[in-house]
């Protein structure tokens, strides 16, 4: 935010900042928190005069948002925090905090929140007003924040009750009619069990968290030429590159999930999935597992064009069954991803394990085109003949321990289509697999990829009956 240099200017900010943490204390403990920072500047600042001083504002706010996140609490707040008692006797099922529950175990905030959702994904219009009501998701300040039709957000203008009002993903203008919000509101089913039923193969939900790498050097350098001239280091490209981005993670990801351009595994379609956070720079997905895996694929290359390949994402893919609990789901995602951005480069993705990290141009075309089409190849040539055999392969390729070379050909062997049942064609393709596969063990990479590969190959193709 741009604002003016005036004591009342800084008195609210602080004044807000304050007030906002306080009722995360009283709401959720110490799980969240806000730091926010403001520095001084001048027009010649802003219009990078000398060179250098429009990136050094953003060092600045970074180093004051930085000390505060290790410092969050003054004397105040935590004697605040040690006089604290716990309300109801119960643990919410989703926050896991002791609260007061409904029936369904969630505590206020938590059902408030599980209603809102379906208000979010329906809904076009979200009211604040200066009253309880129920199913309401309560807001700093003592508001509430209601999902609303046309017709009853208009009878609540007319209320002293009404604070203002947001238009979801199309334009309205109005008295009170605040500003309209891009919302990724994209999904295709109701429950975990609705998208682990329509995965391909395994009944099983895929997890996707992911955001762009070095977004804040984006920000901060992005503009900036090779030799150092930066005079294209402006607040105005600064902006713009914000908003659009808001634009993509926002907006146009619903349209990329409904066409579903990529096919590395299927057909195209729209994907079986709903968004669970989509905005600034990072996205949360939950859906049929092959799916979540094409529609990261889809918001790589969407992207990538959008972006004209000057920025990367990456990100972290589990799969579940679909009663697994989501809190433990989006954590554990959370580490994928943590090591999906440790990759040196990052422009990285992570599937199912820490052995699983790879560059999405190692993922794209040495695991899925080279290894899995491979695999997919033979097996769909033979009709599955030596399935039985891939497990056993798996086994000795996973091993820490010394590789059995031995062991491993003799499996492959017994891969081999017999005489009198198979075709030269049939032939072919196991002389080319079985080299393949032999060529691709020697090397730890190859060894690596080609574990993955399997692990894909067998989701595809198990049968659902195979896991009830």
């Amino acid at each position: 935010m741009l604002l003016s240099n005036t004591k009342i200017t800084k008195d609210i900010i602080e004044e807000f900042e304050k007030k906002a943490n306080i009722w995360f204390l009283k709401e959720f403990g110490t799980a969240l928190y806000i730091a926010g920072g403001y520095v001084l500047c001048s027009a010649n600042d802003l219009e990078n005069e000398p060179a250098g001083s429009y990136a050094e504002l953003y060092h600045k706010m970074s180093k004051i948002i930085s000390e505060k996140k290790f410092h969050r609490y003054n004397a105040e707040q935590i004697c605040m925090l040690n006089r604290q008692q716990c309300k109801g006797e119960r643990e919410c099922v989703v926050c896991r905090k002791v609260s007061f529950v409904d029936r369904n175990n969630r505590c206020p905030v938590c059902a408030a929140l599980y209603r809102m959702s379906e208000g979010i994904l329906k809904q076009e219009f979200f009211t604040v007003i200066d009253e309880y009501e129920e199913g309401g998701l309560p807001l700093p300040g003592d508001k509430i924040l209601v999902a609303d039709t046309k017709e009853k957000l208009l009878l609540r203008m007319e209320k002293s009750t009404y604070v203002r009002s947001y238009t979801k993903n199309k334009i309205y203008t109005g008295k009170y009619v605040t500003t309209k919000l891009w919302i990724g509101d994209y999904t295709t089913g109701d429950t975990f069990e609705e998208f682990a039923h329509c995965a391909e193969g395994i009944e099983r939900l895929g997890l996707l968290r992911a955001d762009v790498d070095n977004l804040g050097r984006t920000f901060v350098q992005g503009f900036r030429k090779d030799n150092g001239d930066e005079r294209y280091a402006t607040i105005s490209r600064t902006a713009t590159l914000s908003r659009q981005l808001s634009l993509f993670f926002k907006c146009y990801i619903n349209k990329i999930l409904k066409e579903g351009k990529s096919s590395y595994f299927g057909k195209k379609q729209e994907r079986k999935v709903t968004i669970v956070y989509s905005g600034g720079d990072d996205i949360f997905l939950v859906g049929a597992w092959n799916d979540v895996i094409e529609a990261f694929i889809d918001l790589k290359f969407a992207l990538d064009r959008f972006a004209q390949n000057t920025l990367n994402i990456s990100g972290g893919i589990g799969i579940y069954q679909p009663d697994y609990p989501i809190n433990i789901m989006a954590k554990e995602v959370a580490l994928l991803e943590e090591l999906s951005k440790k990759k040196s480069g990052k422009n990285a993705i992570t599937l199912f394990n820490g052995e699983g990290t790879y560059s999405w141009t190692v993922f794209c075309q040495k695991v899925i085109k080279e290894k899995f089409y491979e695999i997919e190849r033979f097996f769909g040539l033979t009709d599955g003949y030596g399935k039985v055999f891939l497990y056993h392969i798996l086994d000795l390729l996973r091993t820490k321990e010394r590789f059995n070379r031995a062991r491993y050909v003799y499996y492959l062997s017994r891969m081999e289509p017999e005489d009198q049942k198979c075709s030269k064609e049939q032939k072919e393709a196991y002389k080319r697999f079985s080299q393949k596969m032999y060529y691709w063990a020697e090397n730890s990479e190859d060894r690596r990829e080609t574990i993955t590969a399997i692990y894909l190959y067998i989701y595809f193709k198990r049968e659902k009956e195979e896991i009830k």
